[in-house]
C-alpha cells in the first residue's frame, strides 16, 4: 500500500506521530536520554510503517 498516491498521508502521519512522540517526552521532563528515544523512534518508523 506504499504506492506513491499515499506518500503524502504517510509522511503526515509520521511527521505527526514524531512530534507526538517528542512533546510527551518533553512532558515527562526528558525521562529517557536522547538516545533512547531515538532508537524507540527509529524502531517505530522503520519496523511500524516502512516494513514490507
Amino acid at each position: 500500500m506504499l504506492q506513491s498516491e499515499f506518500r503524502e498521508y504517510i509522511r503526515a502521519f509520521t511527521i505527526g506521530g514524531i512530534f507526538m512522540l517528542l512533546q510527551t517526552w518533553l512532558q515527562d521532563d526528558l525521562k529517557h536520554s536522547p538516545e533512547t528515544m531515538g532508537t524507540l523512534t527509529y524502531e517505530l518508523v522503520v519496523s511500524g510503517i516502512f516494513r514490507k
